[in-house]
């Protein structure tokens, strides 16, 4: 009866082949809809600052909107026309730059890399490629880290013994400790 019972056990939670096909499957579509979306997010971007371009060059006042929905995207990344002046550079904390590692609340953990362009890159679990750009910057006694939907991650300052904590935009715990 034993016997009977562990073979029951183990069968009932081990994988078919078909349940392993379906896995399979399904990251193939996964990593299909990130590239697909990856390449579209960067073609409406580049539209879009062109847009931006000559909204400035035409002084029209839906530059700004523009300027803010391209921040949703990632750093700007548009030239100066001549005799315009050039857009502040996001105010950043040199003791940021680098990589950290990120754990939240139930323990999931992320790579999370400060780049000195206003860049962070976050990378999930054990992956090797990032697959979240976003932007950060100083704000008060804040780091804000705002991801590429608009919402916005923040850590408290001062950075203490190379660790630093905050929320995510979620409002879930969030702790970073310098790679």
């Amino acid at each position: 009866m034993a016997a009977i019972s562990a073979w029951w056990c183990a069968s009932a939670f081990a994988e078919t082949q078909f349940e392993k096909d379906m896995k399979a499957l399904r990251d193939q579509r996964d990593k299909g809809v990130s590239d697909a979306t990856k390449a579209l997010n960067a073609h409406y971007q580049q539209a879009l600052e062109q847009v931006y371009r000559r909204a400035v060059a035409a002084k029209d006042p839906s530059a700004e909107a523009i300027k803010t929905e391209l921040a949703t995207l990632g750093p700007l990344r548009v030239d100066t026309p001549v005799g315009q002046e050039a857009p502040k550079p996001p105010q950043l904390l040199k003791s940021m730059v680098g990589k950290w590692k990120a754990v939240h609340i139930g323990n999931f953990r992320e790579t999370w890399e400060f780049k000195d362009d206003g860049t962070c890159e976050i990378t999930k679990g054990t992956a090797k490629t990032p697959d979240t750009k976003c932007t950060w910057s100083k704000v008060k006694e804040t780091i804000e880290v705002k991801y590429p939907d608009g919402k916005i991650a923040a850590l408290d300052l001062p950075v203490k013994n190379g660790k630093i904590q905050g929320s995510t935009p979620g409002g879930g715990g969030l702790w970073l400790t310098k790679d």
